[in-house]
């Protein structure tokens, strides 16, 4: 679900939105080939493969954005993608459900469950923590760069990269440059 509501968010943003050919002739995305160019982004940013057909950085912000937030939830538990994968997006959701729950109701007893499997607490807090050291991580690896003259953009968009073992990246290490600055 997640992937293809990426390929939807990425595709639909593009409908309409002009870009140039290899030749260099301005063209505008028909539904067709926001579909895709806009699914190839978004599906290789999700896994991982790094591979781009078109150049991102000159699409709208919306696109790129999601393309971003797909890099960071990566693939499915147990998979070769990159990302902090699904399954610990979906363990902090639940978490976050069953916290509010019991601010709501706190004389329900309810065991943490995932399917029909009963999660322990310990594991509850190791996904925590995993996202706690993450985030740390994105900002600190953020604010280096641009301490050391990079972009926000550029800088954001390599740490996400790195972090995430992803292969694409936005501005000075773009589709059409390189990591070499």
């Amino acid at each position: 679900l997640i992937i293809f509501a990426g390929i939807l968010l990425v595709s639909v943003n593009l409908i309409g939105k002009s870009f140039f050919t290899p030749e260099g002739s301005e063209m505008v995305y028909s539904w067709k080939e926001a579909l895709r160019y806009g699914s190839f982004q978004a599906v290789s940013a999700q896994t991982s493969t790094g591979f781009t057909t078109a150049n991102y950085d000159l699409w709208p912000f919306p696109p790129q954005l999601f393309m971003l937030l797909l890099m960071y939830f990566g693939g499915m538990s147990g998979s070769t993608a990159g990302g902090l994968k699904t399954s610990r997006f979906f363990m902090l959701f639940k978490n976050s459900i069953y916290k509010i729950e019991s601010i709501f109701k706190p004389e329900k007893i309810k065991k943490f469950k995932i399917g029909n499997t009963s999660i322990s607490p310990e594991v509850i807090n190791t996904v925590l923590i995993f996202f706690f050291v993450a985030v740390c991580f994105a900002v600190i690896g953020t604010i280096i760069f641009v301490l050391d003259g990079i972009d926000p953009e550029t800088a954001f968009g390599t740490v996400t990269c790195m972090m995430n073992n992803i292969g694409i990246s936005f501005r000075a290490a773009g589709p059409t440059e390189s990591f070499a600055f």
